[in-house]
Formats: C-alpha cells, structure tokens, sequence
C-alpha cells in the first residue's frame, strides 16, 4: 500500500468510526458513499490545469429534522495553481513572487511563489480538504409553501498547500424547496468566510443556487438542471459561475447512483467537469 493510500486510510478511520457510533445512537438514517470526479480548466491562466478526486463519505439524515455529511478527496492533480475554497476549485497563488509570463493570466490580483508549478504530463497526488456540510430543516412543505432549511458548511484544511489554501472555511446559507407533482424547484442563498492563502487575498463572497428536478419510473429515475453563483472571490477575475446537469437512478431500497456533469460559465472555475458517486444507506 503506498503513502498516499495509507494517508487517507488513517484519515477516514476515525470518520468510519464516528459514523458507526451515530448510526448506533441516532434512529436516523447512515450512509456511507464512494465517488470519483474529473475537472479541468485554464482557470484565467495560458494551460489546463487537469484534476482527478477519489472521494469517500458518510451521510446522517433524521427525517424532517436535520442531516449531515462528511466528504475526504484523495487527488490527483497536474499542477498546484488551483485549489479548492467555498466548494469551487479557484485559483491559488502562494509565496509573494509576481508571476513569470510563463503563468500569465488575464486580471491581476494574484501572485505566485516559488512553490507553484505549472501544469504538466506527471501528476501530484494526495489528501485533499475534508468537507462537512450539515442541514437544519425549519418548515415542511404545505400546499402554498416551499420547505426551508438552515444550511452549513465547514472546509478543514486537511490537504497540503499543493492541494489547498491551508486555511479552514466556513459558510452559513438558507435554502427553499417546493414540489409540483414529479417537478421539484429549489433556490439557496448564502455567504461564505474564506481563509487566504498565503500570498493571495479571497473576497468572502454571497452565493445563489438554483435548480430543478424531474423524477420518472415513481421516482427510481430522476433528472436535474441546476446554477451556482459567486460574487466575485478576487480582485481582477471574474465571479465563479456554473451550470450542472445531472442524472440519479435508484437501483435498489438503499443504492443511489449519481452523474452529473458541470460547465463553467467563467474562466475562474473548471471548464468541464464530471463526476460519478454511489451512495449506499445502511
């Protein structure tokens, strides 16, 4: 088993563990989920920063009353100029260096240290961020009102500064569902407090989704538009925006297959991504 394996062996040890001793305590329902995701872009700079994520997971939910989840990314990754913040993959700068015209970009407003290395064929490979993201439901959905939920979210800097900005994040947000039949419509709004990196200055940004979602087959198949938006993070650059399109087949009681694809609708995030997850509920 190599280093990397055995790195994230030890970390997702004590996540398995603690899910264990919810599933135990809580009457709610545990999942335990496995993914893999592919995302590339130029991310305002001259080449294509190419990233690969082996993601694993456990997911709590008590119905009507709250859910939570747990996320740790082992990457692969063919340069350090970007890394994830705020649930978007951005770009980074370390060190207090300018950047060579080797890495020039298209705004300014950020700098790059000695650390920094240029997309390549070879790949860097290690932990990523572990992401916590929990949910508080305030109101069930009647006739003439959508459900509301408090939302949450808290990136630990788990990932060297290859990977990540080494600071913790944390986010707070409200979200809104309503279903028309087989059609469901939900919007969320947000804010975001986002550490920087060394070197590089992160605006804390507001953020809006929206989506909608059809189910076919009673609800074994399901199909989804959605939209995420950024106020802008850097000086300079352009507010991260994307559009996902995704598709979710339930092919038993408790396994839920997922692919989604996203498009990124400024040069700040991947300009394509897909990704590919099972979620098994225990």
């Amino acid at each position: 088993m190599n280093h990397s394996m055995k790195r994230i062996m030890r970390s997702l040890l004590p996540i398995v563990m603690m899910g264990l001793f919810v599933h135990k305590v809580l009457a709610g329902d545990f999942g335990l989920s496995a993914g893999v995701e592919r995302y590339s872009g130029t991310y305002t700079y001259q080449t294509t920063t190419a990233t690969y994520a082996l993601n694993a997971g456990l997911q709590y939910e008590e119905e009507d009353q709250f859910s939570f989840s747990f996320t740790l990314p082992l990457l692969f990754q063919n340069s350090n100029l970007v890394s994830r913040a705020g649930g978007m993959l951005l770009p980074h700068g370390s060190g207090g260096n300018s950047m060579s015209n080797s890495h020039a970009h298209n705004g300014g407003g950020m700098m790059m240290g000695a650390n920094s290395s240029s997309p390549s064929s070879s790949y860097l490979s290690g932990l990523g961020d572990m992401l916590f993201e929990g949910n508080y439901y305030l109101a069930g959905e009647s006739e003439s009102a959508p459900s509301f939920a408090l939302t949450g979210q808290i990136k630990a800097p788990t990932a060297g500064t290859s990977f990540g900005t080494g600071e913790w994040d944390y986010g707070v947000g409200i979200s809104a569902e309503k279903q028309f039949g087989t059609i469901s419509v939900s919007a969320n709004t947000g804010a975001l407090v986002l550490g920087d990196p060394a070197g590089t200055v992160y605006h804390n940004p507001f953020t809006f989704g929206a989506s909608v979602g059809n189910t076919f087959m009673d609800g074994k198949l399901s199909a989804m538009i959605s939209y995420l938006e950024y106020t802008r993070v850097l000086d300079g650059y352009e507010a991260p925006r994307q559009i996902s399109l995704g598709v979710l087949s339930q092919t038993s009681s408790a396994t839920t297959l997922s692919l989604i694809g996203s498009f990124g609708l400024s040069n700040t995030v991947p300009a394509l991504g897909i990704s590919l997850s099972i979620e098994v509920t225990l």
